[in-house]
């Protein structure tokens, strides 16, 4: 049975209290809201769907990358035992380290840890996940240094404005992705046609040697 009360919403058979117009509808069963009705009906939106929406999002985490994390954190249960950091608190300087080496040596170009066989990449979210899981249960010591003070973030925002400012116009980075390969990289504006040809043709793994000329521009 649905009764029609002072709202939209309301046209409706629930046990309790409507919300918008506070008019009392106990006794009355099956109740939907109106309008959450019409809009699951206009999206095809299962009512179960509305309520997991608002739940942890699975769905929103690379399940490829999740994947080679498990690998790396086996890895360290192998050694150590799986869970081992949430019974034997762990030092926060210990994982920043870690996670860092791998960022460094991944950044200056190595992707794959010869130790392990993992990107470097997965082993550094491994530590983050250990140090954060380690956090999430109070079995870490806080070996942080004393804190900046707040200001000094500030004014590095600040200085770096002003940089920028300075410089609105850079100049192009030199990546691993173009170096001598990309003919027409401002970079290599000033090269002869002989050798903008040869870097416009190279295979990705040849090496192209410029010109005596090429090479002091």
């Amino acid at each position: 049975m649905a009764i029609k009360h002072n709202c939209m919403t309301c046209e409706t058979d629930d046990p309790s209290k409507c919300a918008t117009c506070e008019q009392d509808v106990t006794g009355l069963t099956n109740w939907t809201p109106k309008s959450t009705e019409n809009k699951m009906e206009q999206k095809g939106v299962n009512p179960k769907d509305a309520v997991g929406s608002a739940k942890n999002p699975h769905g929103c985490i690379s399940r490829a990358v999740l994947a080679e994390v498990g690998l790396a954190m086996m890895e360290g249960s192998r050694k150590y035992g799986r869970h081992n950091y949430r019974v034997a608190p762990v030092r926060a300087e210990v994982y920043f380290n870690a996670c860092n080496r791998h960022l460094d040596v991944w950044w200056e170009g190595e992707n794959i840890d010869p130790d392990s066989g993992l990107p470097h990449l997965t082993k550094a979210i491994a530590s983050l996940f250990v140090i954060r899981d380690a956090i999430i249960n109070g079995s870490w010591y806080d070996d942080r240094p004393p804190k900046t003070p707040v200001k000094h973030w500030e004014w590095i925002k600040k200085a770096t404005a002003e940089v920028l400012k300075k410089l609105p116009e850079s100049k192009p980075p030199y990546t691993e992705s173009d170096h001598g390969k990309t003919s027409d990289h401002p970079r290599h504006s000033g090269y002869c046609p002989k050798c903008r040809e040869a870097i416009k043709n190279a295979k990705a793994w040849e090496v192209v040697i410029l010109c005596k000329g090429c090479k002091d521009v």
